[in-house]
């Protein structure tokens, strides 16, 4: 691979497009200082990735953009392009995918805002995969890197002498290059990343992993209280479907009786339509004549209307004939005109065409004058070329033989300029010298050396005292942190008690709410009609917690009685067909104190077993000794069951009655339980604390009574019966003692939430004051590690630049003097160049006087030769306008000649068209008398159809009069067809009130499949509709005792094992990814280390040939860093891998004759030709695409001029050398030279000129 081409435009002085080729192997670039010459090596560096303003000679990027000149303005964005050519058969073949490419391109551009872009063959890419292309071709520099520590092929001003003062890594990393392991190091790099970033992943997917693991025992536990809800929420649908289908049954034989009804009904409106019927046939009869007559109308109607429209069309076309005939007598007279138009254009045209041909004549005869004098001016012109040949021929001549002495006078004074250029570099040189500065410096660095060990051991004790600080209050911050994980888990857990009760509320609300909607929505309607929605007796029963489950029981649906002041006031209004379903209960039963806390036994105190259901009178509120405490004590519930049932239960007749009360507190309690709605509800029952006693005294009870134990057990004389246990869940009354329960615990369980939050919200405060102390006193510690760290750094810093200033003192006073034995040599140099220059002007002066001579008779016949050539010229154009004459006034005859036949043509036309609109205008007239007759005709055809037309109105309006006298009778027969119609809708009315409470139970099971309702009716067989309501609200309380449930859980419980076992599975993943990064790093140290042993050592080798070819003899090596001699080794010094592995690299040198200990030493001929030699042979090992050398040769003296271009002479057979150059040996060594002007200031402009084509003129000329 070798570079082709370096296009550029807008970088820096280099403002117009230039292009710069490279045809061979040795290009030299040459021009005066400050022309741009150094721009293309900048160039290079900046399209191949070069990020640092430094290395390009600038302060920012922005500084490669033309910044504008006195007569230029600046330029928006820069452009660099690299065109390599690619063989693909050196070790400098590129790798990869761009390796099957011949020709390679290379592009940068960058605008003002700082952006760039790469282009690679004009395809879009990333400064990354420009680095990666040249990595190990001599002209990598790695990712991110700003500046040339790698790459060797490009060497600039002072670089050659910086390889030397490189540090042992930097020196490494170029060698590195060489060896072509720098992508090894980059990928090494990227595993390393990649490495870390998979520990990472490792760390947090273990985190999440055990996040998962919690919730998904919390999830396992939500889906089983999701499964438990989905069984006991299918047996409630399961009830609601049975329940509907009872409804749907009751509903459906309500409505076979109304149909019966309705069916008589029907027949009675059949009859009356039927009278109907027969008077709107009668009518029908009339309205067929009154069709036909008005038929008769609109036919006399039509044919007077086509009669008139015959009439106006007669009209019409007798005025359309006139209006022709008027247009035809225009047209005529407009033709005339024409006509005579026309005669007077074919007399003009035969006038013109005279005077063309009188013209065309006198043309004719001034042409063959004009032709005679231009051969004659022709003739002469062919004397004065010839004469004018003659002396410019003379002038070369003379021109030639003064090129030699002034071509030798140019290179006399370019050697002259060159030897006065080196002069002033020595003196320049001499002055920069800075050996006194140097000595001061030295001694500010030792005294800021001993300063900064100082401060370091200041720092050092400042981290110890606090790191043991940070020791002591870790210990108590891990108490805070404690402390507030208490405070939060109990703020937690009351939270977790309060949801709960909350959820237990609600579902019991929820409940209460769906019983309330269970109502018929015509009796809901008629409650809420008389304000009675939310009066219920429930809301007056209190009873011990033991007696709430019986009472429940027993009093179902008694409970949901409305009070009323009168019976007899209420059920006046009642609707019928909106109370169904609706208890009352008077308030003279159930008014009293609101605030009592117990319901009494309802037992006789003369008779331990009296029934329950006697007047208040003969009752006794003493305890009972069969029943202990009565009904016991209760809670008022905070809600009111509004469950209304579909029917009363039948009241049954008081079994005794008893005489002699006495009243307790609770009088809510007494009226409601005594009295008549008492013994209606209570039907003879008797409390009795337990199922032993009552059996024990079953025989003294009365027919029709019976004993009630708290377990809901009915004992009679001969009958033991217990509820279903579907019964025995919680009803209005326990579920309104529920409700309290929770609202009180609710109360007292928010002052514990408040003092928890609290104490949690103290324990945040104090963690975040020890916590913000903590990190306080981490800032400081990293702040002082961070100065023990830069103190230690600077102490090494100062060091290094105090034994560099040292070196540089040193040197400094030696190249001192070797600067005044150069300069002696320099004026000796000038003084022979002088004597030359002075010898060859004299000579140069007597040729510009031969030439002068001869200039004035060349410039004599040339101005002779223009007069003639401007005579003939003008001969030329004079005989060219009269022969265009000539052409053109016999083209104008012609032309008038066509159009004098086109008129006669025309007037032919014009006669014919005068001749054709006579004969339509005759044609027109002709049929004036016919239309006119027929007009007359048509007229009197039309006053006739008038007269029928007004006969057939008179009939029609005298038959109006009979149908109507018909529509009254119909009107009659459709009255009474209205009231039997009436009658059958007020009946059908009645069934719709049904069919729309059937809908309710009907819809429900619209959606129900037949399979699911039978199934639902079988398992309801045995109970009524009350009962599958009550085993249907037990199993609502079980879905409300599970509080808020997780429907979800299921599906989330699955989602997370299986995404459990997806992280399982990707952690597994993670460990055998990371073993694989890590088995490819040792993989590219071994590679690493095998590659660069190897080039160590050849290039050592090449070191020493190549230094020796330079300095005649000597010797010079590499060595790693730290190395000794094998006998000093011992068990301390690190295994032979590990040093190849991330050691630096020396650079040793001696030339010959001379024992020097470090480089520094050597004088600046020297470190430039060691410098030369190690770059040469990294070439010989690893030749990159080219080398590019900015005036290395600048220190050089000629004889090592002479040697260092007879190796690149050497060397050009296998690498592309491309040099900067001031020295003339150097430029006699490039095959083909670019020269860099600047003519114009601040703008670069390129000349190049093949020297080999040169020669090859010079050798034909000879």
């Amino acid at each position: 691979m070798r570079l082709a081409t370096l296009r550029l435009a807008g970088f820096k002085s280099f403002v117009e497009p230039t292009e710069l080729h490279f045809p061979s192997e040795l290009v030299g670039i040459v021009g005066p200082n400050g022309c741009g010459k150094s721009n293309t090596l900048d160039a290079l560096r900046w399209v191949m990735g070069e990020s640092s303003a430094k290395n390009l000679r600038g302060q920012s990027l922005d500084d490669v953009i033309f910044a504008g000149s006195g007569q230029r303005k600046p330029v928006a964005q820069a452009s660099v392009e690299l065109i390599f050519e690619h063989h693909g058969d050196d070790s400098s073949t590129l790798q990869g995918p761009w390796a099957r490419f011949r020709d390679l391109s290379i592009r940068r551009v960058s605008t003002r805002d700082g952006q760039s872009k790469y282009f690679l063959n004009g395809t879009r890419c990333r400064r990354k995969d420009i680095a990666d292309l040249f990595l190990g071709t001599g002209l990598g520099r790695g990712h991110g890197a700003s500046s040339s520590t790698r790459s060797y092929a490009i060497v600039e001003q002072g670089q050659i002498n910086r390889l030397l003062d490189a540090r042992p890594e930097e020196l490494r990393a170029t060698l590195e290059e060489a060896a072509g392991i720098s992508r090894y190091k980059e990928r090494r790099r990227e595993t390393e990343v990649s490495i870390q970033h998979t520990r990472d992943n490792l760390v947090r997917l273990n985190d999440v992993r055990e996040e998962l693991s919690r919730q998904l025992d919390k999830l396992e536990r939500q889906a089983k209280a999701a499964e438990r809800f989905r069984l006991w929420q299918d047996e409630a649908a399961q009830l609601d479907i049975a329940r509907h289908a009872l409804q749907l049954q009751q509903l459906q034989a309500e409505r076979e009786l109304e149909l019966g009804l309705h069916a008589a009904e029907t027949l009675q409106l059949h009859s009356a339509q039927q009278a109907q019927q027969l008077c709107l046939s009668q009518l029908e009869a009339s309205r067929t004549h009154d069709t036909d007559l008005q038929a008769h109308l609109h036919q006399a109607q039509a044919q007077a209307y086509a009669l008139a429209a015959e009439v106006a069309q007669l009209e019409q076309a007798r005025r359309h004939a006139l209006a022709q005939a008027e247009q035809i007598e225009r047209e005529l007279q407009q033709l005339a005109h024409e006509t005579a138009q026309h005669a007077q254009h074919h007399t003009d045209a035969q006038a013109h065409l005279a005077r063309l041909g009188h013209d065309t004549k006198l043309a004719e005869s001034a042409l063959p004058p004009l032709s005679a004098q231009l051969k004659h001016t022709q003739a002469e012109l062919a004397a004065a070329e010839q004469r004018a040949q003659q002396t410019r021929e003379a002038f070369e001549r003379l021109q030639t033989q003064a090129q030699e002495p002034a071509q030798q006078l140019r290179v006399e004074r370019s050697q002259l300029n060159h030897v006065e250029q080196q002069q002033r570099i020595l003196q320049d040189r001499l002055q920069r010298l800075r050996i006194a500065q140097l000595e001061s410096e030295a001694q500010v660095l030792e005294h800021d050396l001993d300063a900064a060990r100082a401060l370091h051991r200041e720092s050092s004790q400042r981290v110890s005292t606090l790191e043991a600080a940070q020791d002591s209050h870790g210990a108590t911050l891990a108490s805070a942190r404690q402390t507030l994980a208490t405070a939060e888990a109990q703020v937690a857990a009351l939270q977790a008690e309060a949801n709960s009760i909350a959820a237990e509320q609600r579902a019991l609300s929820a409940l209460e709410q769906a019983q309330s909607n269970e109502t018929a929505p015509a009796l809901r309607a008629w409650l809420k009609q008389h304000a009675l929605q939310d009066q219920r007796a429930a809301q007056h029963v209190h009873a011990a917690t033991e007696w709430l489950q019986t009472l429940d029981t027993v009093l179902t649906d008694a409970l949901n009685a409305v009070p009323v002041e009168s019976l007899e006031a209420w059920l006046s209004r009642a609707d019928t067909q909106a109370t169904y379903g609706l208890w009352l209960v008077e308030k003279d039963c159930t008014e009293g104190e609101t605030n009592s806390s117990s319901l009494p036994c309802l037992e006789p105190k003369q008779s331990p077993h009296q029934p329950v259901g006697r007047p208040s009178t003969a009752l006794d509120l003493a305890p009972s000794p069969l029943a202990g405490e009565g009904w016991g004590e209760g809670a008022t519930a905070s809600h009111t069951a509004q469950t209304l049932p579909a029917s009363p239960p039948s009241p049954q007749p008081s079994p005794v009655k008893g005489e002699g009360v006495k009243h307790s507190s609770s009088e809510t309690a007494n009226r409601l339980l005594n009295g008549s709605y008492a013994r209606a509800l209570l039907n003879g029952l008797r409390p009795s604390s337990s199922l032993t006693t009552a059996l024990a005294h079953r025989h003294e009870l009365k027919p029709g009574e019976a004993w009630l134990t708290p377990q809901g057990d009915r004992v009679s004389r001969h009958l033991w019966q217990r509820p279903p246990a579907s019964q025995a869940n919680h009803g209005a009354l326990q579920r309104r003692q529920r409700l309290e329960q929770l609202a009180q615990e609710l109360t007292q369980l928010h002052p514990k939430q408040h003092a928890a939050s609290e104490q949690r919200k103290s324990a945040q405060q104090a963690l975040s004051m020890l916590e913000a102390e903590h990190h306080a006193q981490q800032r400081e510690h990293r702040e002082t590690l961070r100065q023990q760290n830069d103190l230690a750094l600077r102490s090494e810093q100062l060091r290094l630049r105090l034994e560099q200033a040292q070196n540089r003192l040193r040197g400094q006073r030696r190249e001192h003097e070797e600067l005044h034995e150069e300069l002696r040599r320099n004026e000796q140099r000038c003084n022979q160049h002088q004597h030359q220059v002075d010898k060859l002007e004299r000579s140069l002066q007597t040729h510009e006087t031969e030439l002068k001579s001869a200039r004035a008779a060349r410039d004599q016949a040339e101005q002779d030769s223009t007069r003639l050539r401007l005579a003939v010229r003008e001969a030329e154009r004079a005989e060219h306008t009269a022969q265009s004459r000539l052409h053109a006034l016999q083209h104008e005859h012609t032309l008038r000649q066509q159009t004098l036949s086109q008129l006669e043509a025309q007037r032919a036309q014009l006669g014919a068209r005068h001749q054709a609109l006579l004969e339509r205008q005759n044609a027109t007239l002709a049929p004036q008398a016919e239309l006119q007759a027929q007009l007359e005709h048509r007229r009197t055809a039309e006053r006739q159809a008038h007269t029928a037309l007004e006969q057939a109105r008179n009939a029609l309006t005298q038959h109006a009069e009979a149908t109507r006298a018909q529509q009254h009778a119909l009107l009659a027969a459709e009255k009474q067809r209205e009231q039997a119609r009436s009658t059958v809708e007020n009946r059908h009315q009645r069934l719709h009130a049904l069919e729309l409470r059937t809908e309710v139970p009907a819809a429900r099971l619209a959606s129900v499949e037949p399979a699911s309702i039978t199934h639902a009716l079988d398992l309801a067989r045995d109970l009524d509709l009350n009962g599958v309501q009550t085993r249907l609200h037990d199993a609502q309380a079980r879905i409300a005792r599970l509080g808020a449930v997780n429907l979800a859980a299921l599906d989330e419980y699955a989602q997370a094992r299986q995404q459990h076992d997806q992280l399982d599975a990707q952690f597994a993943d993670l460990n055998d990814a990371l073993a694989t990064l890590e088995t490819a790093m040792r993989t590219m140290d071994q590679d690493t280390r095998g590659r660069f042993r190897e080039t160590f050592e050849a290039v050592n080798a090449k070191l020493s040939e190549t230094f020796q070819q330079l300095f005649g003899g000597g010797e010079a090596r590499l060595e790693l860093q730290g190395d000794v001699p094998a006998s000093e080794h011992d068990n301390s010094t690190p295994p032979k891998q590990d040093r190849w592995l991330d050691r630096g690299v020396v650079l040793m040198a001696r030339p010959p004759g001379k024992k020097i200990s470090h480089l520094h030493l050597l004088s600046g001929g020297e470190k430039s030709l060691t410098a030369i030699a190690l770059v040469f042979a990294i070439f010989q090992l690893n030749p990159a695409p080219f080398c590019l050398l900015d005036e290395v040769d600048a220190p050089l003296d000629e004889a090592n001029v002479g040697r260092f271009c007879a190796m690149v002479q050497s060397m050009s057979a296998r690498v592309q050398f491309i040099f900067i150059t001031h020295n003339k040996t150097t430029m006699e060594l490039a095959r083909h030279l670019i020269g860099v002007t600047m003519r114009e200031a601040g703008v670069s402009r390129i000349v190049e000129v093949d020297l080999d084509a040169a020669v090859k003129m010079l050798e034909e000329d000879n």
